[in-house]
């Protein structure tokens, strides 16, 4: 985990790349940009995150 906010561009860059050629040949996926959030459980631990 990353241990931050994620920046407004950071997300923009991903969705960029999946409007553009480069990712023509990917189909039918989620794309997590979470920062690691998710790592190993696919949701957060939101007493981490909330400092509980």
């Amino acid at each position: 985990m990353l241990e931050r906010d994620g920046r407004a561009e950071e997300i923009a860059a991903v969705i960029a790349f999946m409007a553009s050629d480069d990712a023509s040949f990917i189909t039918g996926q989620n794309i997590v940009a979470d920062g690691g959030v998710t790592v190993g459980t696919g949701s957060p631990n939101l007493f981490r995150e909330f400092g509980l």
